[in-house]
């Protein structure tokens, strides 16, 4: 019936009771390249489409959240509410991102306090001993089904894929919320984070590339790659294990003192492929050397501290826009230990 600038982003822009639907359309600025998560809570059904992308779906009663890839700059989006009934109009959109923590978009405007229960948590929290806790992990462009959420005493946690022997995310502070996975039916079955995460690619840790120097990472793991699940030691530590072909691979990660880190340490035994092998341990728009030692990984978004002495050799491949940092697996490589630690 109308349209204008509004002064606010909020549902108070409509200036009206009862049942509406409101657009409203702009532009936002992401400070960095990364992977963003962005969920709406309001009063009817809400949608959020980013660079004319779907990333927050409507439900029945509520929107069911997304993760969107953006680059850094100004980025175009559409954000619907359908409100149809007679209650008191709600909309807020929230953000998350590399280094930004869940934040309203929205301008948050004085509401009567609510009547109704508010929303259950089922928050799980290591104690004196590590948790291994299995369920999907939301992750886009699909949820990884193949996964558990491992959470420290020492308060830095992570998210692990089965399917490509992939860290997901990586964050601290509290563990996570399972209510997903036990509230109503339980039919999203997801262990979302406590806290803002570090997401990383998500890529196969093994590839097979048969152009070494050409060859892109593949997305999905190889053929000849097979989870053979984990061990635990005595603290509850997890040993994730996995092959490819007659090649194995030990994945032991924990956290370092005080939570400031992750040290991972892959050992790989066995016989090689007939083609050409490779150990990921970062991608990202850039990869830069640091005098020290190790390299920081994006515009600063984490660090990949590597040991002085190290018997491995990592590379940094440049293919298209990306760079990755990868280890080639050689003959000798196999039983010395790949020792590095993940800092955010």
């Amino acid at each position: 019936t109308r349209s204008g600038t509004p002064a606010r982003l909020a549902a108070s822009a409509v200036e009206t009771s009862g049942r509406f639907a409101l657009v409203f359309t702009g532009s936002l600025v992401v400070p960095r390249a990364g992977d963003y998560r962005f969920a709406l809570e309001s009063s009817g059904l809400a949608r959020l489409q980013i660079n004319g992308q779907s990333v927050v779906e409507p439900l029945d009663r509520m929107s069911q959240p997304g993760i969107v890839r953006l680059a850094a700059g100004r980025q175009t989006f559409r954000l619907d509410l359908v409100h149809s009934s007679n209650a008191r109009p709600s909309l807020e959109w929230l953000a998350e991102g590399p280094g930004i923590a869940p934040h309203a978009v929205t301008v948050r405007e004085n509401r009567p306090a609510r009547t109704g229960p508010a929303p259950k948590r089922v928050r799980i929290e290591p104690d004196d001993r590590t948790v291994v806790q299995r369920g999907f992990v939301p992750f886009a462009p699909r949820k990884r089904l193949y996964a558990a959420s491992i959470g420290t005493p020492a308060g830095a946690h992570f998210a692990y894929d089965f399917e490509t022997g992939a860290v997901l995310r990586a964050w601290r502070g509290s563990f996570i919320n399972a209510a997903d996975m036990w509230e109503g039916r339980g039919a999203d079955q997801t262990a979302r984070p406590e806290g803002p995460a570090l997401t990383f690619s998500g890529k196969p840790a093994l590839a097979v590339i048969e152009y070494a120097a050409l060859g892109d990472w593949p997305d999905q793991p190889e053929p000849l790659w097979s989870s053979q699940g984990y061990t635990l030691e005595p603290d509850g530590t997890p040993v994730f294990l996995g092959t490819l072909a007659e090649l194995t691979l030990r994945d032991r990660i924990t956290a370092v003192p005080e939570g400031k880190g992750l040290l991972r340490t892959q050992t790989l035994s066995g016989r090689l492929p007939s083609w050409s092998t490779w150990l990921l341990l970062a991608e990202a728009d850039t990869i830069t050397p640091q005098p020290g030692g190790g390299w920081v990984i994006g515009d600063r978004e984490w660090y990949l501290d590597w040991p002085a002495g190290a018997p491995h050799r990592p590379v940094v491949r440049t293919v298209g826009a990306r760079q990755q940092l990868a280890v080639p697996v050689t003959g000798g490589t196999l039983e010395k230990p790949i020792t590095y630690t993940l800092v955010w």
